[in-house]
């Protein structure tokens, strides 16, 4: 094989990233033809990629030594060097690469990161000023530059950098800005303004020099005529949408104040007046009704946000959470399946569509969402415990009580003060009329927790007319019905006890007290009090 077919052997296998196989190839290529650069270069090429650079830079230096005309030679050994921490020599090579070939501009900038990597800002500055003789002075250079001098502390070295941009393009508004900035962040606002004036002669609706107006004002606690600026940028639609969000973040740490609301409100309809098809625009509308507790308005700006390219996650969230808050389970439920198939695998929007289910008695829909919900769940362990406990809630409606039951005892493993599950999971087992012992012990639990709650009285009264303590069973019940507003099944569930205490006088009164409060009891309500003895 010649030092050609070697060579073009190397080429074939880098294509294919075997890099062992090209490195071995250009090596061939090169013993057998030692002064070919090109054979050289792809050799260093290849030992670059393996992070061989040494060996990299003996090859790259040897093939610009033998041809002294290919500017990519240069660029290549300037690079490996550079990787090495030798950026002293791959500033001689950059040069000479640049001395080779004045007028090509692209060779500069290498050279000028080079001495700014070393600290040599002067010489930074001289070379981008080098490539300013070849294409002109222009932003990007004259941005370079300035960015240079203000990190060695010339500030006025860099401010008339931008003037002399400006003396070539005096038309052009957004030279001006540009200063206008540099000099509101060295605390010359006075001057800044100055150029944001003639900003405004050259372009009245300019929205960017509303808000760099805005900053001076602010900064002069001139508030009054600082708010009229930012509305002005605000309403402007050239201003980015994205550049008004992120000037709108720190409102959202604001106060909950009245006035201060609604300025925040104003503030977002004229962004979404500006921008009316931008997500992010009605979506900071939801977030500014949100604070101020204006759950209505919120959401339906979070809906409309939804309706438009690029709605995110947390928008869908704010969404279902606002249809929870405001109980309206239909659109919960409409809302968490849209959201659902649009985030699959976001654990708490299945975990709001089981709960919607389950409020809609649509059981067996509501243990599929909250199974999906704790698999999703990843370690937490607050949704996996509000899953599994709902889980066994609708187990119970389903009369899967060994679903039920096992979904309730996950909770107490990682919870063993769940109330909710304490006092679901021992009503169901009184109601079962098993595991009455376990019913009885959750129920004591729960009364150490909360002794004063009238539904766990309610329920730990019941667990104990189920086993059969008829007396401890009304005294829970009484202090039960006791409390504000108690059920008609409390009241009733207190007058089954009294009755079997032998209090039947008793009994009956309360009966006759469910009957009178209505809502929900048991059917054999009327038959207890039309006949005057407890049945079952």
């Amino acid at each position: 094989m010649g030092a050609e077919d070697a060579f073009g052997e190397g080429v074939k296998f880098m294509l294919i990233d075997r890099l062992d196989k090209a490195q071995t190839s250009f090596e061939r290529s090169v013993e057998l033809e030692p002064t070919n650069a090109a054979s050289r270069y792809k050799l260093a090429e290849v030992l670059l990629k393996l992070n061989k650079l040494p060996e990299a830079e003996v090859q790259a230096a040897k093939a610009v030594e033998i041809d002294q005309n290919n500017p990519y030679y240069y660029q290549l050994l300037a690079t490996i060097q550079a990787k090495q921490g030798k950026r002293k020599e791959a500033i001689k090579v950059l040069k000479k690469l640049i001395k080779r070939y004045p007028a090509e501009p692209d060779y500069y900038y290498p050279l000028a990161e080079a001495y700014l990597a070393e600290k040599k800002y002067d010489d930074a500055v001289d070379v981008l000023n080098q490539l300013e003789k070849q294409v002109g002075r222009n932003e990007e250079l004259t941005r370079q530059k300035q960015q240079i001098l203000l990190s060695e502390n010339k500030l006025g070295a860099a401010i008339k950098e931008g003037e002399e941009l400006i003396k070539q393009m005096p038309d052009e508004p957004q030279f001006m800005l540009y200063q206008a900035e540099l000099l509101i962040n060295n605390n010359q606002p006075e001057k800044a303004k100055l150029w944001l004036q003639k900003v405004q002669q050259i372009a009245p609706d300019n929205g960017y020099a509303r808000l760099l107006m805005y900053e001076i004002y602010r900064f002069e606690k001139k508030y009054p005529e600082a708010n009229t600026e930012l509305e002005m940028a605000l309403k402007n639609p050239d201003v980015n949408i994205d550049d008004k969000v992120s000037l709108m973040r720190p409102y959202m740490l604001g106060t909950s104040d009245s006035a201060e609301s609604n300025k925040r409100i104003g503030y977002a309809e004229a962004i979404v007046m500006a921008h009316p098809l931008e997500a992010k625009a009605f979506a900071l509308l939801g977030d500014f009704n949100n604070l101020a507790d204006r759950k209505q308005p919120a959401r339906t700006a979070y809906i409309k946000s939804t309706q438009l390219p690029g709605a995110t996650l947390a928008v869908w969230q704010e969404i279902i959470r606002l249809d929870a808050d405001l109980n309206e389970v239909d659109s919960l439920l409409k809302h968490s399946t849209a959201a659902s198939e649009l985030f699959p695998t976001q654990p708490i929007i299945w975990l709001y569509k089981g709960r919607a289910h389950l409020i809609q008695k649509q059981y067996l829909d509501a243990t599929e969402a909250l199974t999906q919900a704790a698999k999703l769940a990843n370690g937490n362990n607050a949704l996996v415990i509000e899953a599994n406990a709902l889980s066994g809630d609708a187990y119970h409606s389903l009369k899967q009580y060994d679903k039920s039951d096992d979904a309730y005892e996950k909770v107490l493993k990682l919870d063993p003060d769940n109330d909710h599950v304490l006092n679901n999971y021992s009503y169901f087992l009184s109601l079962r009329k098993h595991k009455l012992s376990l019913a009885r012990e959750m129920c004591e639990r729960l009364m150490k927790l909360q002794p004063n709650n009238p539904t766990y009285q309610d329920t730990y009264g019941w667990v104990l007319y189920q086993l059969k303590d008829y007396k401890e069973a009304y005294i829970m019940l009484e202090k039960a019905t006791q409390g504000p507003n108690p059920s008609a099944v409390v009241v009733e569930h207190y007058g089954d006890a009294l009755w079997k205490a032998g209090e039947k006088e008793q009994a009956i009164s309360q009966w006759k007290r469910a009957k009178t409060i209505g809502g929900e009891a048991s059917p054999y309500l009327d038959r207890k009090i039309s006949t005057k003895t407890y049945v079952d």
